[in-house]
This record gives structure tokens, C-alpha cells and sequence, in this order.
């Protein structure tokens, strides 16, 4: 019985120690080199911030400090195999916000500009501060990258959800 409470002891204190340093394993604490016996990657490329599917995130697009892409942020998703319908949302954005969607790479939703770069896969640009969707049919596995970029560098609030059935 001593033995066992000495254990019970040892993970609560690795347990205690590890939220104190932060590690809660929330989105976008996940390595990006790491990945499982299934080949599918469990992180994503450094310039991305990773975000589980089916929760709502409230984020926070910062001014522009220079020309595309620092208008952008980046976002990914792992979809671990394949589903019914994979769903982006970006919402209750005070400035007009695009969102890009891509398949493999962040280069599957960067390019050199918004009208030249043009390597996303699905796109989302209602005009104003319309809420933005993307839906993927039938997503197959894999690292989704998305793009939100303020189309005129303005600053604002928004919400985005991702949604896997």
C-alpha cells in the first residue's frame, strides 16, 4: 500500500509540475517534428498555431505591420482520418477578414500576394465584415492550414470555430 501511494505521489507531482510550466496540452503546445505510428503529423509548421477541431477559439487579429503576409495569421488542423464534413468559421470580426484553406503545407494557403499568390484550395471572402465558411466535403487525413487575413491590415476581435462530423 506504501509503494502505491508513493507512485499515486510521483504523478501527481509531475502533474502539478507540468501546468505550472505551462503544458496543459492546449492547442498549439504540441511538437511539430512529432508524429504517430499512423504517418499523420501531430503538429504543424512553426508559423502556424495548431487548434483541435470542434472548439470555438477567440483570437485576436493584430494591425498590420507591413505588407502581405503580415495581414495573416495562420492557423492548422489535423483531421486524423477521413470524416463527413469539415467546417471553418471565422465570425464577429469588426474589420473585413479572409480565410484560406489548404491541404499539406502552410505554402497550400501562402502565396506572394491575395491576388497573385492564389495556392489555397477553398476560399471564404464575403465582402465587409461578413462572417466567413469554408466547408470541406469529405475531408481526407491530413494537416489543414488555414489563412485569416484582414483584407485592409485593420485590427479586430474575431471568432474562429472549426468543426469536424
Amino acid at each position: 500500500m506504501l509503494r502505491s501511494r508513493g507512485w499515486i505521489m510521483v504523478v501527481l507531482l509531475l502533474a502539478a509540475e507540468s501546468l505550472a510550466c505551462g503544458r496543459t496540452g492546449e492547442a498549439g503546445t504540441t511538437p511539430a517534428a512529432a508524429t504517430e505510428e499512423s504517418g499523420v503529423a501531430t503538429g504543424c509548421d512553426e508559423r502556424a498555431h495548431l487548434i483541435q477541431a470542434n472548439r470555438l477559439y477567440r483570437e485576436e487579429m493584430p494591425p498590420a505591420t507591413g505588407p502581405y503576409p503580415s495581414n495573416c495569421l495562420y492557423y492548422c488542423v489535423m483531421v486524423r482520418e477521413p470524416a463527413g464534413d469539415l467546417t471553418i468559421d471565422v465570425r464577429d470580426a469588426s474589420a473585413d477578414l479572409d480565410l484560406f484553406v489548404g491541404l499539406g503545407s502552410i505554402e497550400a494557403v501562402s502565396g506572394e500576394a491575395l491576388v497573385e499568390g492564389q495556392t489555397y484550395t477553398w476560399k471564404s471572402n464575403e465582402p465587409g465584415n461578413d462572417d466567413e465558411s469554408v466547408e470541406v466535403s469529405a475531408p481526407e487525413a491530413g494537416t489543414y492550414y488555414l489563412e485569416v487575413c484582414s483584407y485592409d491590415g485593420e485590427s479586430t476581435p474575431f471568432e474562429l470555430e472549426v468543426r469536424l462530423r
